[in-house]
């Protein structure tokens, strides 16, 4: 007899979903004795089942400690050892694999791996969470702006900077005073302070008592930094498998201080160089004429660029002309006129106000322009007093410093001459104006100063619109006239055909039939 058949049980559900499998698969994938061949196929799975696993179980993430527990926080960060609040950000293993969805990441607190907690993503400086993918600590920056360090890395950044300022005021005991700033224009001084202080590098670098007293000096407050770092360090900040690996970084480090020094000294050496080498291409642009050509493309650009501003606020419309207004007709000529009667009371103002406000903006532009000439015309004059010449700059002097070349420092001369002129006349152009004399012609002359530049830009625009005007004026009554002729033409042609006697018609002839 047939056994009576039992009732099917229900099936059981798997006991991981999916995002737990994928945690358990990311863990034992970072197993260190897992084979090789295994964690591959568990990859191969991984990318099956979560093709956007934004950080894998193992991995590390940078947190910040402020996003831990108030009993958690303290074992990484004090305020004795990190008064600046530089460390806040330290490095975590995870503990679980994060997905994009994820809010939370599970992260280790200890090397042990046996204590866990969960922080917000959002407190996550490994992990861009919009993205999903990871960024190198290189490249993410925190919500300060700044980049991220590990505490080591930023106790050896601590220690660079002392050593450098320690450098510093050793180079300056010893007579330098470098600048890095004191050669942004030419002048003799500043250069003979450079060349000082590059002889004064020179002899430290190639003296090897330099580096041994220098040395001597640094290690006790070195020691007592480092003392005092290491005393105040948090109890789980270096645990024991990282604290050799902190402590043999430490110890190499410290035994190069005397590359450190040299390479700080060698730093201020080649800053001087530079400096040096470019007071050789800014003089080089002087004499051969190039500083010259972009100061004047400035200077009248800038002119040009102020008066514009100054009609645009009055209501000026730029835009009323076009380029070729010769070939092109304005699509507004109210608006030519309107602009043609704006400059000719700017210009002719009888009541004096509107004139008063061109005389203000010619003195402003007048300041602005010789704010940057002036530096130029004493660049020019300390290349022609060649002070400059016997210095012991130690850099290549090639033939385009050579003043004697081409006829250089006549030419030279004549910029400096006419720059000079310039604002000689420009100040007479002020006293006139605030003497309230009348005003007079000036005489004819090859230099033209900035404020008649000023009043030329009015009258260039002036007269631009003025040949506007009476080009499309005369264009449009010789079309009235074109027109009006045509017309009259064709009344007389009508009149001739009205006046003109018929003539009698001759009887038409048979056609003669065709052979």
């Amino acid at each position: 007899p047939q056994q009576p058949q039992q009732p099917q049980q229900p099936q059981q559900p798997f006991p991981l979903d999916t995002k737990d499998f994928i945690h358990l698969l990311s863990r034992w994938s970072s197993l260190k004795p897992t084979p090789k061949q295994v964690i591959q196929e568990i990859d191969s799975l991984l990318s099956i089942l979560s093709p956007s696993v934004a950080c894998h179980a193992g991995g590390y993430v940078a947190v910040n400690v402020e996003a831990l527990h108030h009993k958690y926080k303290y074992w990484y960060w004090n305020e004795r050892f990190d008064p600046e609040n530089e460390y806040k950000i330290v490095l975590f293993r995870l503990s679980k694999a994060l997905l994009p969805s994820d809010t939370f990441a599970h992260i280790y607190l200890d090397c042990f791996e046996e204590k866990e907690t969960v922080v917000a993503v959002d407190s996550l400086y490994y992990y861009n969470k919009s993205h999903s993918w990871n960024l190198s600590l290189e490249e993410e920056k925190t919500a300060t702006g700044t980049m991220f360090g590990t505490p080591l890395f930023m106790y050896f950044k601590k220690i660079s900077d002392f050593i450098e300022e320690k450098v510093t005021e050793y180079i300056r005991l010893n007579g330098a005073t470098h600048d890095p700033t004191a050669l942004t224009r030419l002048n003799y001084d500043a250069l003979e302070k450079l060349c000082r202080d590059r002889m004064i590098l020179e002899t430290l670098l190639e003296t090897p008592y330099t580096i041994g007293k220098m040395r001597s000096s640094l290690v006790q407050p070195m020691l007592n930094r480092s003392s005092h770092w290491a005393s105040s360090v948090p109890p789980r900040l270096f645990p024991p498998p990282r604290l050799g690996e902190a402590v043999k970084e430490i110890n190499y480090f410290t035994n190069h201080l005397d590359s450190l020094i040299q390479k700080e000294l060698q730093e201020h050496y080649s800053s001087i160089l530079s400096q040096i080498v470019a007071f050789k291409k800014r003089a080089g642009d002087l004499i051969r004429g190039k500083t010259k050509i972009e100061m004047c493309q400035w200077w009248l650009g800038h002119i040009e660029n102020r008066v514009d501003n100054y009609l645009a606020e009055k209501g000026y419309q730029h835009d009323a002309l076009p380029d070729n207004y010769l070939i092109v007709k304005p699509t507004d000529l109210s608006a030519v006129y309107q602009n043609q009667q704006m400059l000719h009371k700017l210009l002719n103002d009888e009541e004096g106000e509107e004139e008063a406000g061109i005389e203000e903006l010619v003195e402003v532009v007048c300041e602005e322009v010789y704010e940057v000439v002036d530096p130029l015309k004493d660049e020019i004059q300390f290349l022609l007093e060649k002070r400059w010449v016997g210095l012991p700059l130690r850099v290549e002097m090639t033939s385009e410093l050579d003043l004697g070349e081409g006829g250089r420092e006549e030419a030279l001369k004549r910029d400096f001459e006419y720059l000079v002129q310039m604002k000689e006349m420009d100040k007479e152009i002020e006293r006139r104006r605030d003497s309230g004399k009348e005003k007079r012609k000036m005489e004819m002359s090859h230099v033209v100063p900035v404020a008649g530049l000023v009043m030329a830009r009015f009258h260039v625009l002036l007269c631009e619109l003025n040949t506007a005007i009476g080009h499309w004026e005369k264009k449009a009554e010789m079309e009235a006239r074109a027109e009006q002729g045509v017309e009259q033409m064709t009344q007389s042609q009508k009149q001739d055909q009205q006046e003109q006697p018929q003539l009698p018609q001759q009887p038409q002839q048979p056609q003669q039939p065709q052979q």
